[in-house]
């Protein structure tokens, strides 16, 4: 429903009350305890993650934190997405973080 509302607007995008509500909407109900259940809570940051692939470049910390996770938790299953983390290491640092 909100790619429909995304496809038909692309411009909400950039519009940060569009982006909460998405984000609310893709988040699990209140009764899945993410934290019981890796492979749960590694779909449900995919999903986060394919929607923050539409986001500016002002959502790169956004993409690294997902990336960061969704690693972690394929390597505890003992999976290794090299392109996944050539992904990652590919996002530009942020600029609080820059030198000079």
């Amino acid at each position: 429903q909100m790619d429909e509302v995304l496809r038909a607007a692309p411009h909400l995008i950039d519009n940060g009350r569009f982006i909460d509500e998405y984000q609310r909407r893709i988040v699990p109900p209140d009764f899945i305890d993410l934290s019981l259940r890796p492979l749960e809570l590694l779909e449900y940051l995919k999903r986060h993650y394919k929607f923050a692939l539409k986001l500016n470049a002002d959502g790169n910390d956004h993409r690294a934190f997902l990336l960061y996770h969704i690693l972690k938790i394929q390597q505890q299953q003992g999976e290794y997405d090299e392109d996944l983390f050539q992904k990652y290491i590919e996002i530009p640092s942020s600029s609080f973080f820059s030198v000079g």
